[in-house]
């Protein structure tokens, strides 16, 4: 038994020196996916584009499970019920300015994550032209056009917070760690130029609902020039995003239905009581308590109730607006609904 043990030991031994050191340190990671991978097809490439998509379900404001982060409790159109119960931290927020400071931004904080995200969006950008004899100009062409969506989604969520920002649009090293601050007016351009380039280079539809669109990408150009003050650009990428979008003839599949007309970009989500997928916990913090029952008894917040100048913002149906004192009798009756 000695000896075969032995002689099993040796045969293993010399398999191991045969082996040559190339073989032995050129593996796969084990925690993340190899560059050759990521690169090898254009479904894994794909996969790789999908990763970012996660920026507008984050943006979404209803991803967090407390929904803490929901931004039009801060207006006048949603009142938010609680002090500081759930983390809503809304009502004192907005009555004690020692919630904000000058190293941080309160419940618009978004410096490092959105810095994570386009530090990711530029190692895409900068790889993604050497494959494009590989996988496809086209494809590759399309793919950094999403990229370059949530780039400028990414810069559009600091700006509009912070002003002018620092442009990062190739993979930096450690000598630009210092690099200045541009100014808010050259910050929106480098966002209007990846919308733009995004806008002229995607497809109209794809065969996956939620994936960004000309329509989107107009859509988006449209709002960014707003905060730039571009009014003509504002003006023109709406009227290219009404191109490819139009009005539900259902006013309520535009909240029951991903496919609706009307929806520009979708993130899809299911109610996070039924517990599987992506989810969300709106509907509980926006129902009566006494929906509770309705919903196999789930627990029922009520956190949230629109005001009434959310109510009265709806226009009456022939675009005129709306007066109590006019319509008051019977408020909700000719008026349009959207």
């Amino acid at each position: 038994m000695k000896k075969i043990f032995a002689y099993i030991l040796i045969l293993s031994a010399t398999a191991a020196f045969s082996t040559s050191c190339d073989d032995v340190l050129n593996i796969d990671p084990t925690d993340r996916y190899s560059y050759a991978s990521v690169w090898g097809s254009q479904e894994s490439v794909d996969q790789y584009v999908f990763g970012f998509y996660s920026i507008l379900k984050e943006s979404s404001e209803i991803s967090n499970s407390n929904m803490a982060g929901f931004t039009d409790a801060y207006s006048d159109i949603i009142k938010n019920a609680s002090w500081d119960q759930y983390n809503h931290t809304y009502n004192y927020a907005l009555l004690m300015d020692t919630y904000f400071s000058s190293s941080h931004a309160g419940c618009h904080e978004c410096w490092s994550y959105c810095y994570e995200k386009i530090r990711r969006h530029n190692e895409f950008l900068r790889d993604a032209p050497g494959f494009a004899d590989k996988l496809g100009h086209d494809f590759v062409t399309i793919r950094t056009a999403e990229v370059r969506f949530m780039r400028a989604f990414a810069y559009y969520r600091l700006i509009r917070v912070y002003g002018g920002v620092v442009l990062r649009t190739s993979v930096d090293g450690p000598d630009q760690n210092d690099k200045p601050r541009s100014t808010e007016e050259e910050s929106w351009a480098q966002v209007i130029e990846d919308l733009t380039f995004a806008a002229e280079n995607l497809p109209i539809s794809w065969d996956q609902s939620g994936r960004v669109t000309k329509a989107a990408a107009y859509g988006m150009l449209s709002r960014v020039a707003l905060f730039a003050k571009n009014w003509e650009l504002a003006v023109s990428a709406a009227d290219e995003c009404a191109k490819y979008a139009s009005l539900d003839s259902s006013y309520s599949n535009v909240f029951t239905s991903s496919s609706s007309v009307e929806n520009i970009l979708v993130v899809n989500f299911l109610p996070g009581y039924l517990g599987q997928g992506l989810s969300h916990n709106a509907d509980i913090h926006f129902r009566p308590v006494g929906d509770g029952a309705y919903h196999n008894n789930k627990q029922i917040y009520s956190t949230f109730a629109p005001t009434s100048e959310l109510v009265d913002s709806y226009e009456m149906a022939d675009g005129t607006d709306f007066s109590w004192k006019q319509h008051g009798e019977d408020p909700y009756k000719g008026r349009e609904p959207r």
